[in-house]
């Protein structure tokens, strides 16, 4: 999640989406008192590399200083042990709903900036998330299927984006950008808000699905009955052939 009071944008971070790497690439154009909250200790090390960090995400500014000296030794080991034993204490944090986002902003100033998010057609967030898990949890998902993966995220519904960028079902954001035209979408919208065109996207979180089959093609009839069922707002919202 970032909110940048210098270009007067909010962004909705939501999963499988590629929002991390956009979170860094937008970070680049904040200013020193925009809200930029931290990420997975991997990537905040490679954000950091890029020379940016997080940021005003919380009411301890002592904390984030020794969060901060902890990112710049370029451990991610030392980094996440640092922030487990200082706990949590986040006003702002990645993955926020909108609902709570706008609880803790100043009213004026969520009035006031351009709220937008992110959307992927719901099958390959489905997948996305599988291949993620399995490689992520390493030894404890080692004997299981990825099928039985797929299916395990699909009961749980962690793949469903919308929650994160409505309010009480209504859009709380005034758009959600396409995963599949992300670079294009994005940029044309930092141009509309004024802001400097962002390079290239960082790639995070990548590499755990290293087949591209589509994922139309590896979900079951079940499954994408069920997907469709689970996410059918944003099929409608964005579109997204069944």
């Amino acid at each position: 999640m970032i909110c940048s009071r210098k270009h007067g944008f909010l962004f909705v971070k939501t999963r499988k989406t590629a929002s991390t790497s956009t979170e860094m690439a937008l970070t680049t154009v904040c200013g020193p008192q925009d809200i930029v909250t931290p990420i997975s200790p991997e990537d905040e090390i490679q954000r950091l590399a890029l020379g940016q960090r997080p940021a005003n995400y919380s009411d301890e500014p002592l904390r984030e200083r020794i969060v901060d000296l902890a990112a710049h030794t370029r451990n991610a080991k030392i980094l996440r042990q640092v922030r487990k034993m200082l706990g949590p204490q986040m006003r702002f944090f990645n993955h926020m709903k909108a609902e709570r986002i706008k609880q803790r902003l100043p009213e004026t100033l969520w009035n006031s900036v351009y709220r937008f998010s992110i959307e992927r057609h719901p099958y390959e967030k489905v997948v996305s998330q599988s291949y993620y898990m399995k490689g992520a949890m390493g030894r404890k998902l080692a004997d299981r299927s990825i099928s039985d993966v797929i299916e395990s995220v699909i009961e749980r519904q962690s793949y469903l984006n919308y929650p994160l960028y409505t309010i009480d079902g209504k859009l709380a954001v005034h758009k959600v950008l396409r995963y599949e035209r992300l670079h294009e979408e994005l940029n044309a919208l930092l141009a509309d808000l004024g802001v400097p065109e962002v390079s290239k996207l960082q790639k995070a979180k990548s590499g755990f699905r290293k087949k591209r089959t589509p994922a139309a093609d590896l979900l079951s009839p079940e499954q994408k009955k069920a997907i469709q069922q689970g996410a059918a707002f944003e099929f409608e919202l964005m579109g997204y052939a069944h």
